[in-house]
């Protein structure tokens, strides 16, 4: 913002407007007087305020996967994630190698809500890309996706050295009947940020085509040894 003084002080010198401190010489039978005078200030146009329109929350899992009729394809892209809630389960894994029951805490309504999208004729697919030799994470997700085909998801792993000519988004995403897409993003660190989600073609093309081209080239879960 700008700051203008206001009250300036104005002498008149012959017609001409000059500011007070400038002291002139008068002519000799003349008097001279100064007195301020507040500049003239001509309105201006009025404020047009924008409203741009709030883009809609990202669709919740539950959501997204109700709303799915023909297919909900996630590809997953990092070699680490932050476990948060996971962390007990993840311990145990790397102490014992146990890992958590179908009907644990550990996956919340996850499993029942494949269960039921599966149901309803929706092929529900999950890609990871994975760095080789894995991380003790993805050594951790390996092991309890069993869970997950017995719900329903088809699951295939793909080493990163064989993605090196495929394109693929900067994000995790979900993809739902070519219509949706939520991108999941994370910190450096495998911290959980604010999703998004888009309808923009551009974006469903680049994920479907991305996803397709990881899917045709990815081994099976039952046959990817790590």
């Amino acid at each position: 913002m700008r700051y203008f003084s206001s009250g300036q002080t104005r002498t008149r010198v012959e017609g001409t407007a000059l500011r007070c401190g400038w002291t002139p010489t008068p002519r000799s039978g003349r008097t001279w007087s100064c007195r301020a005078s507040s500049p003239t200030r001509r309105p201006g146009p009025p404020a047009v305020r924008t409203v741009r329109p709030q883009k809609p929350p990202t669709p919740s899992f539950e959501d997204l996967l109700d709303s799915a009729q023909r297919h909900a394809l996630h590809l997953e892209l990092r070699d680490v994630y932050a476990v948060g809630e996971e962390r007990d389960a993840y311990d145990a894994f790397l102490r014992d190698g146990s890992v958590p029951a179908d009907d644990s805490r550990f996956w919340g309504g996850w499993l029942p809500l494949v269960v039921r999208t599966v149901a309803c004729g929706v092929k529900v697919r999950r890609a990871r890309v994975v760095s080789e030799p894995v991380t003790d994470y993805i050594r951790f997700e390996h092991a309890i996706t069993d869970a997950n085909l017995r719900a329903g998801e088809q699951v295939r792993w793909l080493p990163r050295h064989r993605a090196s000519a495929l394109t693929l988004p900067g994000n995790d995403f979900w993809l739902i009947d070519d219509h949706l897409v939520r991108f999941n993003a994370f910190s450096g660190d495998g911290q959980a940020l604010e999703p998004d989600h888009t309808e923009d073609l551009q974006a469903i093309k680049l994920c479907a085509e991305a996803f397709r081209s990881v899917w045709d080239l990815a081994t099976d879960h039952a046959d990817y040894r790590i």
